[in-house]
């Protein structure tokens, strides 16, 4: 196991596209929820003299593990947050993660702990997951409370640009599985929506199911469709002919490093072309938004575990 604060100055490249698109989608972009996590964040992570820390414990299986730990420390840094990260060798095996696990349990400094996925094959995730404190483990909890971290960043989100009335009417398409498309974010989507549907591909067109379907005020079928991709298929896999013509808006966690170390993810950058679509890109779209919820749930982590008061989560 290796503990350190990474180093905060190399990680300074622009979370936006690679290239230049031309854009005719609508972008949804994280950077207004942004600005309001923050200056919470600012106001609160400070009013006394503990420092809020998040600990991250995470498997270096790849260059995209490394380079989404050294996102997290860079927001970290911007928000205040302690930012500490365990690299987990990939062969560790199960009382080896939980002894470490156990020890940021424990740890009276660290307030905050996320689990990086994903986890090597050969460990029970849920198990895994189930061994965090639930007063520290901000991916599934705030405030003690069940609440999916990334399904809290998704309804931020489309709150913001007022399209979450739109999605609770539509039929959501969950595509694909892995560090964000988890069973946790897929329980609460289906209990807070009431059109969900759960595949490991993409939905072809037509492929719809008949009890979701929607109707407007003359009895014709509505044709909307929210569609949220993680499919582990390669950069720029989602082409415009393979999004459903249902579909208004996508949701793009798809998450890519290149060779030179930009940022891309499911959406080909062709579709940004179509008119009449809304996008959350990666990474400018959700990603951002999603970890300055985990640095506002370390602060009311703290905030908790130091006796304080803390506000209500503000997302689902």
């Amino acid at each position: 196991m290796h503990t350190a604060r990474p180093d905060q100055t190399h990680w300074h490249r622009e979370m936006s596209f690679f290239g230049s698109p031309k854009i005719g989608a609508t972008l949804l972009r994280g950077d207004p929820v942004v600005r309001d996590i923050k200056q919470w964040c600012l106001r609160k992570g400070h009013n006394d003299e503990i420092e809020p820390a998040l600990a991250v414990l995470y498997f270096n299986t790849d260059s995209a593990a490394e380079h989404y730990a050294q996102i997290k420390a860079h927001v970290a840094a911007q928000a205040g947050v302690g930012y500490w990260a365990y690299e987990m060798p990939p062969g560790a095996t199960s009382a080896e993660v939980k002894s470490q696990i156990q020890r940021l349990n424990q740890d009276k400094n660290i307030h905050g702990i996320l689990i990086q996925r994903p986890l090597p094959e050969h460990l029970d995730e849920l198990k895994i997951m189930a061994s965090v404190d639930p007063l520290k483990n901000i991916e599934e909890y705030c405030d003690g409370q069940t609440a999916n971290i990334v399904a809290d960043a998704f309804t931020r989100l489309l709150s913001k640009y007022g399209k979450l009335d739109l999605a609770r009417q539509s039929t959501i398409h969950i595509a694909g599985f892995g560090n964000m498309i988890t069973d946790g974010f897929i329980s609460h989507m289906r209990h807070h929506y009431p059109h969900v549907r759960v595949t490991p591909h993409l939905p072809r067109n037509g492929d719809k199911n008949p009890s979701t379907h929607q109707f407007n005020e003359h009895g014709n079928e509505q044709q909307h469709s929210l569609l949220v991709t993680e499919l582990h298929q390669g950069p720029g896999y989602i082409t415009t002919e393979k999004v459903p013509s249902d579909v208004l808006t996508i949701v793009d966690l798809g998450f890519y490093t290149t060779a030179n170390g930009t940022i891309v993810g499911d959406v080909d950058h062709k579709v940004y072309e179509e008119a009449g679509l809304a996008i959350a890109p990666t990474p400018g779209g959700l990603l951002p938004v999603l970890l300055w919820v985990m640095m506002e749930r370390t602060i009311r982590a703290k905030l908790k575990l130091v006796g304080k008061r803390s506000p209500s989560c503000c997302g689902i």
